[in-house]
């Protein structure tokens, strides 16, 4: 049953008890799919749309806004939001302006739709008034009531409670993976892409190499000038490695001055090269008079994917025996890992 904006208090009470109803157990995008569906075809509307940005986005100045919209007669459709010519909108709520995360002329109307009289866009917030994103209904007569915009209203307070609850768990889960000292990925978050880009290299047949890096004397560093020294050189080697990589490279620290490295790609001259750019790197780090060292060097093994590597654990225990190689033989030096067998390594005629 479709309401003029002439809501009654009993007719509203009706519109909730339905949206507590449908929505029950209800999450992400099931969630905002209801709620579009049930203002839709119950308000006198033309079209609905509820915008927000997706949960791992970690804040409302960056990120795609996707829109969940509807019509009276369909059912919800997903689509990201264009921008148009890179300038947001605005909306005023409670006095305030907000950044406005849509830009839905783009979505509405479209051939074929009925004219929209009136247009509403209640902002879906948070806690502090940050904008999450919006509920914006298209009225087909003017002037809804203050009863239907307060319906449309407690409907984006039901999706803001679920956006914070969808960031915070995403957050929570990129903490779990990162290593609080260095941003990196932790041991945990490097073995289970270990475990992906082995299977990926293998569907494809593609070379992939990996390193174990060690930071040489560190114990000396912490001991010399302090653990908040040795903790700065381990940040900003961490930065140093980031910046030399390439993007689809990844980096974990999996000890405490130890360091892992996947090369999707790369065979391993490729990689020695990689290596021996990162020890380069190193070298230019300062180190405080008070270590007793010249400069940072590190220790590097490197180990490429072989088909008799039973997993990713195989090929980075090479890899990892390979840096106590490096090690044993004076430190300040890349060496390659024994092969487990005489078969080429994968990807390689």
């Amino acid at each position: 049953m479709r309401h003029a904006h002439g809501l009654r208090p009993a007719d509203a009470d009706r519109l909730l008890w339905r949206l507590a109803d449908a929505t029950a157990g209800l999450a992400g995008h099931s969630l905002y799919r209801t709620i579009v569906s049930v203002l839709a075809t119950t308000l006198d509307t033309t079209f609905v749309a509820l915008t927000f940005r997706p949960p791992e986005t970690r804040s409302t100045e960056g990120g795609a806004p996707v829109a969940i919209h509807a019509r009276p007669d369909g059912s919800p459709s997903v689509e990201p939001v264009p921008t148009i010519l890179g300038v947001p909108g605005t909306i005023v709520h409670d006095g305030a302006v907000h950044p406005c995360l849509s830009h839905l002329c783009t979505l509405h109307p479209r051939p074929g739709d009925p004219p929209a009289a009136d247009l509403r866009v209640v902002p879906i917030l948070d806690e502090d008034g940050t904008p999450l994103g919006e509920i914006a209904v298209f009225f087909a007569t003017p002037a809804p009531s203050p009863q239907v915009i307060e319906v449309v209203a407690i409907f984006a307070r039901r999706a803001a409670g679920d956006m914070r609850h969808a960031r915070t768990e995403a957050e929570l889960s990129r903490l779990a993976m990162t290593d609080p000292l260095t941003g990196i990925a932790n041991r945990r978050a490097f073995t289970g892409a270990a475990d992906r880009e082995v299977r990926r290299a293998r569907r494809f047949r593609d070379s992939l190499s990996a390193m174990i890096v060690d930071i040489d004397h560190f114990k000396q560093i912490n001991d010399r000038a302090g653990h908040a020294v040795g903790d700065q050189v381990l940040h900003r080697f961490a930065e140093g490695m980031t910046r030399t990589l390439r993007s689809i490279d990844v980096l974990g620290r999996i000890g405490g001055e130890e360091f892992a490295l996947l090369l999707p790609g790369t065979p391993l001259p490729g990689a020695v090269q990689t290596a021996d750019r990162i020890r380069a790197m190193a070298r230019t780090i300062p180190l405080p008079p008070a270590t007793g060292l010249d400069a940072l060097t590190i220790s590097v093994g490197v180990a490429e994917l072989h088909p008799a590597d039973a997993s990713a654990e195989a090929m980075l225990g090479r890899a990892d025996a390979a840096m106590y190689r490096a090690k044993r033989n004076g430190r300040d030096r890349t060496v390659v890992a024994d092969a487990p067998d005489a078969c080429p390594p994968i990807g390689v005629s």
